[in-house]
């Protein structure tokens, strides 16, 4: 009977074909089985090591490595995986060995900020993200307009349809005006890789009372149900398709996501 330990470490390790493990001090392998299960094997040898992946943070650099030829890699059957919008691997097919495993020869790892959607914050803070962390584009600037002028000001939640919110503008204890806040906004955060163009998709801005010593509270909450991902993937892959076509026949890849 296994332990704790070796379930954590089995499950940190499902993405391979065959996890080795240590085992109350002894080294053993654990083969994944045609119902995906996992089985502890004994009195087999360790297969040969592979290289790690070569992780790169652009598609560019991805596609140089491909042109260059830096790696004995046999391109008439590697191809490209569009994994998700931040990460692509350059693979192998499962080796024809016991094991199974896929080589990786490179990776692209897309470096995107931490946008705290769904979280609220000051209205300064959603203000600094929406300038230095959202391509220019859909409702930006007129959202930073918005939030500019009412970053100090009350907000009455009593009179909220779902689809506006009416913002009361103080100036001391006397009441100025009320206006209309839309909710709904379409925006193109940094969600994927600078090759390509970012996804615009629609948000819901929420705002909220602050009090006498905290600022008016805002939030941005994700409407599109993560259709952006779908988008952002075709627009990965339509780069990747493009800029291999420029390179030598025998460097040409396929795509696939």
């Amino acid at each position: 009977m296994t332990d704790g330990t070796f379930v954590k470490e089995l499950a940190h390790h499902l993405e391979r074909g065959v996890v080795e493990l240590k085992l109350h001090g002894i080294d053993r392998l654990a083969l994944r089985q045609a119902d995906g299960s996992y089985h502890v094997a004994e009195g087999i040898e360790n297969p040969e090591p592979m290289a790690a992946a070569l992780e790169v943070t652009t598609l560019g650099a991805l596609v140089a490595f491909l042109r260059e030829g830096i790696e004995d890699i046999d391109y008439d059957n590697a191809f490209l995986h569009v994994v998700d919008p931040t990460t692509v691997r350059l693979l192998s097919p499962a080796s024809a060995d016991p094991f199974a495993r896929r080589q990786k020869h490179a990776a692209a790892c897309a470096q995107v900020p931490d946008i705290a959607f769904g979280r609220y914050g000051s209205a300064e803070e959603l203000l600094i993200s929406l300038m230095s962390c959202f391509d220019a584009a859909g409702d930006r600037d007129a959202l930073i307009a918005a939030l500019s002028n009412r970053r100090s000001e009350k907000v009455k939640q009593e009179q909220d349809d779902g689809m506006s919110q009416v913002v009361t503008v103080r100036a001391g204890v006397s009441l100025v005006s009320e206006r209309k806040v839309n909710s709904l906004r379409v925006l193109a955060p940094r969600r994927t890789f600078v090759e390509v163009a970012q996804p615009e998709s629609t948000f819901i801005l929420r705002l909220k009372d602050g009090t006498d010593t905290t600022p008016m509270q805002a939030a941005l909450f994700e409407a599109d149900g993560g259709a952006w991902r779908h988008v952002a993937m075709a627009n990965v892959k339509t780069f990747l398709e493009t800029a291999i076509a420029g390179l030598d026949e025998d460097r040409r890849v396929p795509v696939i996501w």
